[in-house]
């Protein structure tokens, strides 16, 4: 019986050490970003490094004029080189109607490997799919035609952590001729989008605002088509890090302002819209990138305690002085009204009257003894 008790203590001490040693691997390990990452809406202009992989599913839901609509993404991200970037993924409409999907391959300027101030890169977007063109009478629901929309868009951004200043900010620019991949059938698109995003050690905060415009395709020859349909987006959001490696990204989409013609397509805009999206890296190799961003984070973290230390003892040493100045203060005060001679002449005033007293005393005992 002991043996086995012994036995049993031995695993559960060979246990709890291994769960140790486990949680403080991952205590220990320093946040784990790509330097790809931006807003939902808007990538950096960074390319992710060469080997790097990324995997990322999105849950969200759209309220429109319409519909309350579900939608499921499935994609995943590698880098290629140093300058290079791949990225497919495929969407679910209401989690059971093929959407589209969607293949960009993003080039960005030399350099961009490091923490900098300005980036650029150029995206060719390929759009196999819509999801109406499933719906459309040449179309097979189960097997939906992959016609094929080549675009591109561009994008800017200026770090702002590479100032002298510091500021943990990072600001987004991008031109797109997609806005929304569902109606690409039938309208040619304009988008334009701006954030800003305050990147954290850990986790960030950005707000993305948009605006798209739209030209119909299949429009009377006579008239010239023109991008007489537009409308205004915002949406604020955030990035959680989980375990220092993995992302968990929450927006909230909603419409500002929209002028579009009644019983169009567009109406499959969203007025309303809440996506989760979570990123799990496969194969990941710190970028330098990242790595000077984590040094800063960690060095700013450093001297802000140094600073906090430092206050803390000019604190003290301040209240020490004032305390000792309001003391020598007082001493001074008690200096300047203390009277060495009235002191001393109520203190010969005092004896005098005491000895005049003692006279008195004593004359009384002697006419005593006399009688």
């Amino acid at each position: 019986m002991s043996i086995k008790i012994f036995m049993k203590i031995k695993t559960i001490i060979l246990f709890s050490a291994i769960v140790l040693l486990f949680h403080s691997g991952f205590a220990q390990q320093t946040v784990k970003r790509g330097r790809n990452e931006g807003t939902t809406y808007i990538p950096a202009s960074n390319v992710m490094g060469n080997g790097n992989i990324i995997a990322y599913a999105d849950l969200g839901g759209i309220i429109n004029s319409k519909a309350i609509e579900g939608n499921a993404v499935a994609g995943a991200s590698i880098g290629i080189a140093g300058i290079l970037q791949f990225n497919i993924q495929t969407s679910f409409i209401n989690f059971n109607r093929f959407g589209p999907t969607e293949a960009h391959l993003q080039a960005t300027i030399p350099g961009n490997n490091r923490l900098r101030f300005f980036g650029f890169a150029l995206v060719g977007d390929l759009y196999l799919s819509t999801s109406l063109d499933t719906l459309e009478e040449t179309a097979d629901a189960t097997k939906p035609e992959y016609k094929p929309y080549p675009l591109f868009s561009a994008i800017v951004d200026l770090d702002w952590l590479s100032r002298p200043k510091q500021l943990p900010i990072k600001t987004f620019l991008s031109f797109s001729l997609v806005d929304n991949p569902k109606i690409l059938f039938e309208y040619n698109q304009i988008a334009l989008r701006a954030g800003i995003e305050l990147k954290m050690y850990q986790h960030s905060l950005f707000v993305d605002v948009g605006l798209g415009m739209f030209k119909e395709k299949h429009s009377n020859l006579l008239v010239k088509p023109k991008y007489d349909q537009k409308y205004v987006w915002i949406s604020p959001g955030g990035r959680y890090r989980l375990r220092n490696r993995f992302s968990l990204l929450a927006n909230f989409k909603c419409t500002a302002y929209r002028d579009i013609k009644e019983n169009s397509s567009l109406d499959l805009l969203e007025w309303l819209s809440l996506t989760l999206k979570f990123e799990a890296p496969i194969i990941f190799r710190e970028t330098d990138t990242e790595a000077i961003r984590t040094l800063v984070f960690i060095e700013k973290k450093k001297v802000g305690k140094e600073k906090d230390q430092f206050s803390q003892d000019n604190e003290l040493k301040k209240k020490i002085i004032t305390n000792f100045e309001k003391t020598l203060s007082s001493l001074e005060e008690e200096d300047e009204t203390f009277d060495y001679k009235k002191e001393k002449d109520d203190l010969v005033k005092r004896r005098e009257k005491v000895e005049a007293i003692m006279e008195e005393i004593e004359d009384l005992l002697q006419e005593d003894k006399k009688e």
